[in-house]
């Protein structure tokens, strides 16, 4: 496996063209589909499905896309840091994040640390929870945030997210108080992918469900576009509330029969790491308001 082969099949990923891609690459098209074979042979898996028209990823294609883009991102931090000069050595730290959500709350963690660490870069890594959770025990990354979802690494807890109904405005619900599993049959609902949400939530979806008509749910490739879609329909849809990331144009009402689960940040042993420490602390105060 080489970088060549990955940068074809990111292009060719992202834009579902073999044509479009060896555009954006300038390489020709042949060359792109040698590429994308050889990578398949090696691996021993199909990463796209193909027809004389239309070209999609498969399972494997979609779960691979995550880790193509890291191996392509640290070789080029690598080279990057290689040809700096030593006295303005770049510091990588590498912030492992879900989803959307943890990008509201980062900024503020971020200004704190780039303002006590000096020379301090650092870089967010979005991904699956499974592919964040590889990354985190290969050491590509220094922290990562998510909920609790087993015993790796060392576990600080921010908060407990209570699974929230969230819509516009101006939706029906929003004039409730708590929403009943009974509202839950009415209205349109939007659902994050199941292999991009979170566990508890696609758990949760799959309860509520129940003999709805295909014509009322919708389905969104990731938390943002879920938000996004509830906006346009006047719709709801269900998150973990992470008051930090909350949109003040929407409406977070609770549901009947609260359920709740532990959010926080993964790190490894911080003994001997000041920059682990430092970004410990500025996440803290952030989370805690110290």
């Amino acid at each position: 496996m080489n970088t060549v082969q990955l940068e074809c099949f990111i292009a060719v990923a992202e834009n579902l063209n073999f044509a479009r891609a060896s555009e954006i690459l300038h390489i020709t098209q042949p060359a792109v589909t040698h590429q994308i074979n050889s990578l398949e042979k090696e691996l021993e898996v199909k990463l796209f499905k193909r027809t004389t028209r239309t070209v999609e990823l498969t399972h494997a294609g979609w779960n691979f896309i995550e880790d193509a883009k890291n191996i392509i991102g640290l070789t080029k931090m690598a080279k990057l840091r290689l040809t700096t000069n030593s006295k303005n050595e770049m510091i990588p730290f590498i912030i492992g994040c879900q989803s959307f959500l943890e990008l509201q709350f980062l900024p503020p963690i971020i200004e704190k640390f780039t303002q006590n660490i000096q020379g301090i870069h650092p870089i967010i890594k979005t991904a699956i929870p499974q592919t964040l959770r590889n990354m985190f025990e290969n050491e590509s990354l220094d922290v990562m945030f998510g909920f609790k979802s087993g015993d790796f690494g060392i576990y600080k807890e921010l908060i407990q997210s209570e699974i929230l109904c969230v819509c516009p405005k101006n939706h029906i619900f929003a004039n409730k108080k708590v929403i009943t599993n009974d509202d839950f049959k009415y209205g349109k609902i939007v659902l994050c992918d199941p292999r991009r949400n979170y566990p508890i939530i696609s758990h949760f979806n799959q309860h509520i469900m129940g003999n709805r008509s295909p014509n009322d749910v919708y389905i969104c490739e990731n938390i943002e576009s879920t938000l996004s879609m509830i906006r346009g329909l006047n719709a709801f849809t269900l998150i973990p509330d992470i008051p930090l990331s909350r949109d003040p144009s929407l409406y977070y009402i609770p549901i009947e029969n609260p359920q709740s689960v532990s959010f926080g940040m993964y790190y490894k042993d911080p003994k001997g790491n000041k920059n682990l420490k430092e970004f410990i602390k500025c996440t803290k105060e952030v989370f805690f308001k110290k």
